[in-house]
């Protein structure tokens, strides 16, 4: 299906999956994902990696999904990057934050729930560098696809739910 464009609230949106593009090793969040964890404390990925010693580290190119989609909505975290913020090193560089992209979103198309054209699947606008990808993927898959651009009064907490979201956080 074509990739749509919507303004709204993508936390209180009727969504059947948030995605979330996440790092490998942050423990606290900020921007974006601090917002998503408080409104969804089941998709907290973050503060998990603190209760292991040592501290757990995400495998890049990979997908991890929380919620039942009844009683916690389904957030899908895909893991695109080494490193919280903007890309600084070879290793975590833009192309590779990409690849790691394209590889979960690959994968995670192959799940049933992606395959009903009554699933509605829903990105934070402000990913500029990966909605080529996204619209990409739009076009094979067969449930709905969505970025959906905060709009609301409250420039303050469209500023705090928009935060850096190319940042990976």
């Amino acid at each position: 299906m074509p990739l749509s464009r919507v303004d709204g609230d993508i936390l209180t949106g009727n969504y059947n999956v948030i995605v979330h593009i996440a790092n490998a090793v942050s423990t606290i969040p900020k921007g974006f994902s601090s917002v998503l964890f408080a409104t969804f404390p089941h998709a907290d990925i973050y503060s998990r990696r603190n209760e292991a010693d040592p501290p757990l580290r995400d495998q890049t190119g990979t997908f991890i999904a929380c919620g039942d989609g009844r009683e916690e909505r389904f957030v899908v975290h895909i893991i695109a990057s080494k490193y919280p913020g903007p890309p600084k090193w070879t290793n975590d560089a833009l192309e590779k934050r990409k690849e790691w992209f394209v590889m979960a979103l690959n994968d995670l198309g192959r799940y049933p729930l992606f395959q009903y054209p009554d699933t509605t699947v829903a990105f934070p606008a402000g990913l500029a560098d990966f909605e080529p990808i996204i619209e990409e993927w739009a076009k094979r898959m067969l449930c709905q696809v969505v970025i959906v651009r905060w709009a609301g009064a409250d420039r303050t907490a469209a500023n705090a739910r928009t935060l850096d979201t190319n940042s990976s956080q």
